[in-house]
């Protein structure tokens, strides 16, 4: 979901709310995946949807969510 499409930004619900809208998911049932903990964890969480950081450049030292280091152990959290 781009902000721009929403007239919102992360962390602000609405643009998450409208992902699930577009997505046909309820929040309960849907993954957020972002780099930024305030942005994306932050709004995901706020907006009922499970967040899962990604942290490349290994940032974020101890964070209240999952985290992974690459897109490739999202494969291991799904299966």
């Amino acid at each position: 979901m781009i902000s721009y499409a929403v007239e919102y930004e992360k962390p602000h619900p609405k643009i998450f709310e409208e992902a699930l809208r577009r997505a046909g998911t309820k929040p309960a049932e849907t993954i957020h995946v972002g780099d930024s903990y305030e942005a994306d964890v932050v709004g995901a969480r706020n907006a009922g949807i499970t967040p899962i950081l990604i942290d490349r450049e290994k940032s974020y030292n101890t964070v209240d969510c999952i985290k992974i280091h690459t897109l490739q152990e999202l494969l291991d959290i799904l299966t």
